[in-house]
């Protein structure tokens, strides 16, 4: 395995989040009746997995305490993960019929199936963080969450910059087939692919990539694979911060000269 050493220290680059691109036009699907009292409102929310990182866990923090401080009802369910659990979980939640579900979801295309069922139940569902696809629109009441395929692009110019524009990138993604980690991926490899187009002097290429799951010691493993499965790289893309922690932890401890450039979004 070699790394080909920049001379530069390890950076980690923080990108914000921005309006996404294309905005829901909306379900249209409000309350069957509406309350205005908020103490009166039951909110069903169902998670993607709340354990694994500190983003999820701060996130299911503030939704406790911003009912404890509103006074509604919230039930608050967790699909770890999984897809099949997630529909039962909004399944069970149309039953109960709450008056509102916010879902995030844990795949964008094969949640819709469900959200069409909320909508004929008269249930209004609110998006987070995660959008679904765009097919499924006219489903939910909004979305809230950032623009992720501008979060890839922002990644991808700062890693041009880091290598000046020549190198070979590994790159780490998040959960496999879920919206997130699709559009953090396009988002990347467009731009340095248009980047590429308009400027004959970047000659930089992905040239392998693996799964962190969201989660930091899987991220650490897939560091494991990339190492092995490539001669060298010269930067890392990661998904989000919590894999890109667990990545440098391998990586600064098997190689210790290492001075390789990590972006990553957030």
């Amino acid at each position: 395995m070699c790394i080909r050493d920049r001379q530069k220290k390890v950076k980690i680059t923080h990108v914000s989040s921005a309006v996404p691109s294309i905005k829901p036009k909306g379900s249209h699907v409000y309350p069957k009746v509406l309350k205005n009292n908020v103490a009166d409102m039951v909110i069903g929310f169902c998670g993607f997995h709340w354990k694994t990182d500190g983003y999820q866990k701060k996130y299911e923090q503030i939704i406790v305490q911003l009912a404890k401080q509103q006074g509604f009802t919230l039930i608050k369910v967790d699909a770890m993960a999984s897809l099949d659990l997630q529909i039962s979980q909004v399944e069970a939640l149309i039953k109960k019929q709450v008056d509102v579900i916010a879902v995030w979801p844990v795949h964008g295309k094969k949640i819709l199936p469900v959200l069409m069922k909320a909508k004929q139940a008269g249930i209004p569902v609110l998006v987070v963080n995660t959008p679904i696809d765009v097919s499924g629109f006219d489903l939910i009441r909004g979305y809230t969450g950032p623009n992720n395929v501008e979060e890839g692009r922002l990644a991808a110019q700062m890693m041009i910059k880091a290598l000046n524009g020549k190198g070979l990138i590994a790159e780490i993604q998040g959960f496999p087939g879920y919206s997130t980690a699709i559009e953090r991926s396009l988002g990347f490899s467009d731009e340095l692919d248009k980047q590429k187009r308009t400027n004959p002097n970047i000659t930089m290429e992905i040239v392998d990539v693996a799964a962190g799951y969201w989660s930091r010691e899987k991220s650490r493993q897939a560091a494991k694979h990339l190492a092995r499965r490539i001669d060298h790289f010269d930067g890392l893309y990661v998904a989000d911060d919590n894999m890109a922690v667990g990545a440098m932890e391998y990586l600064a401890v098997s190689y210790t000269h290492l001075t390789l450039p990590t972006i990553y979004s957030v």
